[in-house]
């Protein structure tokens, strides 16, 4: 099948799913990398591709209409079409929570890092930039649909937390040295926004602050690079 006007009902809504991925309960998702998680991971997906490619798809697009639906300067010549996953509780196992984190590309490093170590529960407080943007679905190369991830939580799902008992662990530059810390049985690691940190009422709620020792004389680290060796030390102690 080639489609070859935007007036085609397939081709508007896949422009609606790249506009609008909550409301379409739909994602488009672009690479190689992300063929391989959904195949590894089991889950269907529909594949669209650049009229001439040599790609096994179900549709092909005009190549004025596929430039349209990608989200890269260099795309690759194909597109998946994929469910949104539904939410369902977290597993058994450490929660890695994201205080107000704005940048996609550090959070797109951030799931990579999570996946590599285990951890697959993510909350992402009021203020994170969502899950679904174009970058941080293109930097997390796949890792992203390993992970369960609830959204726009608050100091309820802070406390809830906390009521079950995990420790909430505060990266924080005062805190204690990671290099020692032993990690509690049961943790959540909070990973605070780009310039300004924790919240003060996430700082209210912690159990324990720990620090990155650094050598050279640099004020701080990027949050992807800060969460990646907490999560590091943590999980696999």
């Amino acid at each position: 099948m080639l489609i070859t006007s935007e007036k085609s009902k397939t081709f508007r809504r896949l422009v609606a799913i790249r506009r609008r991925p909550k409301t379409e309960k739909k994602l488009l998702l672009e690479g190689e990398a992300m063929r391989r998680q959904l195949e590894e991971s089991g889950l269907p997906y529909t594949l669209y591709a650049k009229e001439g490619e040599s790609v096994e798809a179900e549709v092909f697009l005009h190549a004025d209409l596929f430039d349209r639906l990608v989200s890269t300067v260099t795309p690759q010549p194909f597109l998946l079409e994929v469910s949104l996953p539904e939410e369902k509780p977290f597993e058994e196992g450490p929660v890695l929570i994201l205080d107000r984190l704005q940048d996609p590309g550090n959070l797109g490093t951030i799931f990579r890092s999570a996946h590599a170590f285990g951890i697959k529960n993510i909350l992402s407080l009021k203020g994170t930039v969502s899950w679904t943007n174009d970058k941080v679905l293109r930097s997390s190369l796949g890792s992203i649909l390993s992970l369960i991830i609830h959204e726009d939580g608050g100091e309820e799902e802070l406390i809830r937390l906390k009521s079950e008992g995990y420790s909430l662990l505060g990266a924080d530059m005062e805190g204690a040295d990671a290099r020692t810390f032993i990690p509690p049985e049961k943790w959540a690691l909070i990973i605070g926004n780009e310039g300004e940190g924790l919240s003060e009422d996430v700082q209210r709620l912690l159990d324990e602050k720990i620090s990155i020792p650094m050598k050279g004389k640099m004020e701080s680290l990027n949050a992807a690079v800060a969460a990646s060796i907490l999560m590091f030390r943590l999980a696999m102690e």
